[in-house]
């Protein structure tokens, strides 16, 4: 980390985009960069640009030390932590079309891209703006919509709409940005405060009307105590109701939100909500319990080893059984059931450190189980 003694520190400052100038953002995993009085990486620090500050730069081609200047202060940075204007358009404009195109069902993957997307229009509004409006009008819809129904904590829409005003307007349809920002900011307040959106479920999915609940708020997962999961940004709201007890399961939407969280890619969340995928398995009835061994068979598709870890270390014959049967239900429907298990496990054989007897015993129980369901 870097030193944090500072000369002189800079609030967010957002400049008109004029031609001929070259503005730029820090790029800086820190999330400051110092400016240097010289070239030099012992030289003193004069002041440093924090996330999200626009300021000038003066690139040379010949040198690794670039003049940098906003406002009263100029000085020398490295090339490697500056960011033209134009690369942020780029990053921001890929990030809204991958936002656009997201499975948007899938609960942990919408709160962790609704969040960026509030970071990226807090820190850089302008050059997110200019990527507003290089969007085509049908995504410029699904953005704007969005906009309007932020789900993550901590949002502070008073400081974005504070920085907004200051941004230049790149093109007639960024109103509808700072139009959004206002809507969300009356119909939820300046902040955004944890859970505020989700208090208020369907009525189908409170507690209080659908008694099919689980709760394993006290279950340590991974190594981690529940609290881990729950102070975890990454985790997405809707789960968190439901660990503790706070959520009805049903065969709708949200539901199916966080039943799709299992095929994360980050490994220690996929632990998280396959605990709860297991618990909605077990509790789960009528149309909601015809999908869940599709989740299973989907999951041992998509990651063998962890699958099989599973059934090997946490699950008891009750829940083997169980997962059986809903997996022998969803394959029955497939064409050429037998072969599709087999090909199955075969992934399981080559690509996992597991015992063959079991799975070749496993197999066998999916195998007679399919046998049954076509009697």
């Amino acid at each position: 980390m870097k030193s944090v003694f500072i000369i002189f520190v800079f609030s967010i400052t957002f400049f008109s985009k004029s031609e001929g100038q070259l503005i730029a953002y820090i790029n800086d995993p820190d999330g400051y960069t110092n400016i240097r009085k010289l070239p030099e990486a012992g030289s003193e620090i004069l002041g440093r640009f924090e996330m999200g500050d626009e300021f000038y730069f003066f690139p040379s081609a010949r040198e690794n030390w670039w003049r940098v200047s906003a406002h009263s202060i100029s000085g020398f940075m490295h090339k490697s932590r500056i960011l033209p204007y134009d690369s942020k358009v780029k990053q921001i404009s890929e990030f809204l079309k991958n936002f656009c195109d997201s499975d948007y069902n899938n609960a942990e993957i919408s709160q962790g891209l609704n969040e960026k997307m509030f970071k990226n229009l807090l820190y850089y509004p302008t050059a997110f703006l200019e990527a507003f409006c290089n969007l085509n009008n049908t995504d410029k819809d699904f953005i704007e919509f969005h906009l309007k129904e932020p789900i993550n904590d901590g949002i502070d829409l008073e400081r974005i709409i504070e920085n907004l005003s200051y941004s230049f307007s790149p093109c007639t349809d960024s109103e509808r940005v700072v139009e959004s920002i206002q809507i969300a900011r009356k119909k939820y307040g300046t902040s955004i405060e944890p859970f505020v959106r989700f208090l208020n479920v369907p009525e189908w999915n409170n507690p209080t009307t659908n008694s099919l609940t689980i709760n394993i708020s006290k279950k340590e997962i991974a190594g981690h105590k529940m609290t881990y999961y729950l102070n975890n940004t990454e985790i997405d709201f809707i789960s968190k109701l439901m660990v503790s007890g706070n959520f009805g399961l049903m065969d709708e939407e949200l539901t199916f939100s966080v039943m799709d969280s299992i095929f994360t890619s980050d490994d220690l969340n996929r632990h998280y909500y396959f605990e709860i995928f297991k618990e909605i398995s077990r509790k789960s009835d009528g149309a909601l319990s015809e999908v869940i061994g599709g989740y299973y068979i989907e999951l041992l598709r998509k990651y063998p080893c962890f699958f099989i870890d599973k059934i090997n270390n946490e699950f008891n014959n009750g829940d083997i059984e169980m997962m059986i049967d809903f997996m022998a239900f969803e394959y029955h429907f497939e064409k050429d059931s037998e072969i599709k298990v087999k090909k199955d496990l075969e992934k399981v054989r080559i690509e996992c450190e597991t015992d063959t007897q079991k799975i070749n015993e496993f197999q066998s129980m999916v195998l007679k189980a399919i046998e049954n369901i076509e009697r």
